[in-house]
């Protein structure tokens, strides 16, 4: 099966490409072109497709976990980066062992930088490039699991048989974000969008899609 979010010259991690704008569709403003790429919830995005999609595919959802998901590891970084100018200093202050050397010093906390930003990176790659896409032919799951590494998943619309979601706990109910389940027909694997924002809604969006494909193939069939 073709790959997604992968550029053709390249073996590097998967890239969202920008396709030529429909001179019909509204220009967006610079401060969209910023925020859209970087958003959890996209419905129709513009200017945006993916490896292996067909002529007449269109993307409907493009949906990433809840941005409040990054909570954890933005905490730890934040934590990391004031721990050498904050948090050492009070550490050597209780401790009855003289200071290390200037220049171990100065090694250890270039290295503890690097951490950081090898921390502070990692999160971030791992929530942009775990992505769930929804079309109007397919479902495709993008797993990220490293630089070198990554699972991908797809089905067709016409095989998915049931689409449920759950949403448990206050933090999830109040920024409206949960689980989607889809079960698809046969031997094939079913799905989960995890963390997604407003579960409700793509649900519903998942099960309009399926009503017009059996609407379609019922017409098919008819004629």
């Amino acid at each position: 099966m073709p790959d997604v979010f992968v550029n053709p010259k390249k073996n590097t991690a998967p890239v969202l490409k920008a396709k030529p704008v429909d001179k019909e569709q509204p220009k967006m403003s610079f401060w969209q072109k910023i925020k859209q790429p970087l958003m959890a919830y996209m419905v129709s995005p513009s200017g945006m497709h993916f490896e292996s999609q067909e002529k007449d595919e269109e993307v409907v959802l493009l949906l990433r976990r809840h941005l409040i998901t990054n909570f954890p590891w933005l905490t730890a970084s934040f934590l990391m980066f004031i721990a050498p100018p904050v948090i050492f200093p009070l550490l050597s202050f209780f401790n009855p062992m003289p200071p290390f050397p200037l220049n171990f010093q100065f090694i250890f906390v270039l290295f503890w930088y690097v951490l950081t930003f090898g921390t502070t990176l990692m999160g971030f790659l791992n929530w942009y490039f775990n992505v769930y896409i929804v079309t109007n032919e397919r479902i495709v799951d993008v797993d990220f699991i490293n630089l070198l590494y990554r699972q991908i998943s797809s089905t067709r619309i016409v095989r998915v048989q049931d689409v449920t979601y759950k949403v448990g706990g206050m933090v999830r109910a109040v920024f409206d974000y949960g689980d989607v389940y889809i079960q698809t027909a046969g031997t094939e694997e079913n799905f989960e969008f995890e963390a997604v924002p407003h579960p409700e809604m793509v649900t519903k969006k998942l099960l309009e899609l399926m009503e017009k494909k059996e609407e379609g193939q019922k017409d098919f069939g008819g004629v």
